[in-house]
Order: C-alpha cells, then structure tokens, then sequence
C-alpha cells in the first residue's frame, strides 16, 4: 500500500523514532527520554544545546521559536501538548524568542501557558528541540 500526504491525518502527530513529525507545520520535533530529563539551565545553555544535538543522526536542531511552541500545545492534554508527544513532562520548556536583551519567553506544558523570564536564570527548565 503507498501512504500519500493527503492520506496522513494531519491533526495528529507522528513519532517515528525519537522524532515527531508535525505534518502541519512542517517541523520535526525531539521527543527522546532526554526531552522530558534534561535541564540545560539557562537560556544561552538551552540554545546551546539545542545546536550541539544530533538525534536519530540527524543535526540542524535549534531552539524553537515562542509561536512554535504554542503551536504543539493542546490545553485538553496533560501535559498540555499535542498527542504524539511521549516524553513531554508538566514542566517550563525555553523558546528562542527575546523579548529583549534580558528576558526570553517559555512554554509551561502544565497548563500550556506562555511565560517571559530573566535569560540568565539558571531554573529547572526543559528544552525542546526543533528543526525544518
């Protein structure tokens, strides 16, 4: 049997992997055991380790951006993110959006909210990772 596009439903993520692809959007997400345990601190540390990741080899990972973020939220799962997700956990996850040169937005997939802090807090956030 040949899967077109077409075929694939749309609303629904698809994990192959430790990758989920968002056919929507067009954007491959991690979702790896470290996606929902590793807290790579501060704002430059998540953007770090976002670029320094390879994953099921594939590189050109990055920080996802505040509107990307909210675009995997689904206030109706808990945690608040879309199904497909299966190591997302109820905690604070960076965005790569400045809201100036000292803060920077975050998503809480407790509740799906969307938050801006200080870039250099070093907190227990998560990071999640994203590429095109």
């Amino acid at each position: 049997m040949t899967v077109t596009l077409s075929s694939i439903d749309t609303t629904v993520l698809v994990k192959t992997g430790n990758i989920v692809m968002d056919y929507t959007t067009g954007l491959q997400w991690q979702d790896d055991a470290t996606a929902a345990t590793y807290r790579p601190g501060n704002w430059t540390m998540a953007g770090a380790y976002c670029t320094a990741m390879t994953l099921d080899g594939v590189s050109g990972w990055r920080l996802p951006t505040l509107t990307e973020l909210q675009g995997i939220v689904d206030t109706g799962n808990s945690p608040a993110i879309k199904t497909g997700f299966t190591n997302t956990v109820s905690q604070l996850y960076w965005s790569s959006t400045e809201v100036d040169a000292t803060y920077a937005w975050y998503v809480y997939f407790y509740d799906g909210s969307s938050v801006w802090t200080l870039r250099a807090l070093t907190f227990r956030s998560l990071c999640e990772v994203v590429r095109r």
